[in-house]
């Protein structure tokens, strides 16, 4: 996409570059993360240069009135370190898969 930052503007509604920096800093769930009942896992890249982990951690402890919730923050020996497991995505999305299995199958033995 040539005009990709162009195209990231109009969609925040933001007139540079600067403004998106500003308002895409508080862009997060932390405030909702008392209202989500299911179950939810915050999965982050531990070498993630982009988003903190420090993130990952704020997510998770908002998250007090799930049915269960987990915290993963992938390590070098895991794979995925990196934003979105662009470094390596397999690890991460075996992780989840796994994760999401799980997660049925304790559902499922409650029911």
């Amino acid at each position: 996409m040539p005009h990709f930052w162009e195209h990231v503007l109009w969609a925040f509604g933001q007139p540079t570059l600067d403004d998106l920096s500003r308002f895409v800093s508080w862009m997060n769930l932390v405030e909702a993360s008392p209202n989500i009942r299911m179950p939810f896992i915050v999965l982050h890249g531990g070498n993630d240069r982009q988003v903190p982990v420090e993130m990952a951690h704020r997510q998770y402890d908002a998250a007090v009135n799930n049915v269960r919730r987990d915290l993963k923050i992938m390590a070098e020996r895991d794979g995925g370190v990196e934003l979105v497991a662009a470094d390596n995505s397999t690890p991460t999305t075996n992780f989840i898969a796994g994760w999401v299995a799980d997660v049925f199958s304790t559902t499922s033995a409650h029911r």
